[in-house]
């Protein structure tokens, strides 16, 4: 019974915890990337992005 009372008690104050700091915590956040594309023809861009095979060439998350 001692052990179960000790782990109730660290659950209690791990949900504690993580409800007080989603209440402080910023409500919003933002990553943007961007990528210039020179002066090149729609086709081009449209074959270049159109196929799964060359997703990790243009991919700016990779």
């Amino acid at each position: 019974m001692k052990i179960l009372k000790i782990i109730g008690i660290i659950l209690g104050c791990l949900v504690a915890i993580v409800i007080v700091l989603g209440l402080i915590a910023p409500k919003g956040f933002k990553i943007e990337r961007s990528v210039v594309i020179p002066n090149i023809s729609k086709e081009v861009v449209f074959k270049n992005i159109s196929t799964w095979s060359d997703f990790l060439k243009w991919n700016p998350w990779s």
